[in-house]
């Protein structure tokens, strides 16, 4: 991977790291707002991201 989609990937992570929604949906995993998130998150760029570079 070259640098420059490195820093790419890594700014859309941290996107998602700090993102108030997802912080939620990770601190109650089990809640049924992190449920309709999951919706969400198959389709947020941002998300995506952070699951390949995990």
């Amino acid at each position: 991977m070259n640098a420059g989609l490195k820093k790419f990937l890594s700014i859309f992570s941290f996107v998602h790291k700090i993102c108030p929604l997802c912080v939620m949906a990770r601190k109650f995993p089990r809640s049924r707002y992190a449920r309709v998130l999951g919706v969400w998150q198959k389709v947020c760029p941002f998300c995506t991201i952070y699951r390949v570079t995990r």
